[in-house]
C-alpha cells in the first residue's frame, strides 16, 4: 500500500473511547469509510485464546472517524487540534 495507517485501537485510545465503539461507527459507515480508500481489517490474538478485530485506517480515514465520534472533552480537544494545526500535527501515531 505505501500509505500511512493507524491502527483503530490506538484511535481509540488517543480518543478515550471504547474500542468496540469505533467499530461500531466504522461498520456503520463503512461504505463511506469505502468511498475514502481501502478498509483494512485485521486480527491480534489475545492472553484469552481469542482473537480481537480491529481496522488500519489511513489519515482521512482516521479524521472522518473523528468527526463521527461524540463530542466528549478528548475528542473536541482533538477535533480543536486538527482544524488548528491541520493533520500532519494530530496526536496519532501513523504507522505503516
Amino acid at each position: 500500500e505505501g500509505e500511512n495507517r493507524i491502527d483503530s485501537r490506538l484511535v481509540a485510545q488517543s480518543l478515550e473511547i471504547e474500542h468496540r465503539v469505533i467499530k461500531q461507527n466504522i461498520r456503520r459507515f463503512m461504505s463511506d469509510f469505502e468511498d475514502i480508500g481501502k478498509v483494512t481489517l485485521r486480527e491480534a490474538p489475545l492472553e484469552s485464546g481469542q482473537k480481537e478485530t480491529y481496522y488500519m485506517l489511513n489519515e482521512e480515514q482516521s479524521l472522518f472517524l473523528v468527526t463521527l465520534s461524540n463530542n466528549s472533552p478528548k475528542v473536541v480537544e482533538t477535533k480543536r487540534a486538527l482544524a488548528i494545526f491541520g493533520l500532519l500535527t494530530s496526536p496519532f501515531i501513523a504507522i505503516r
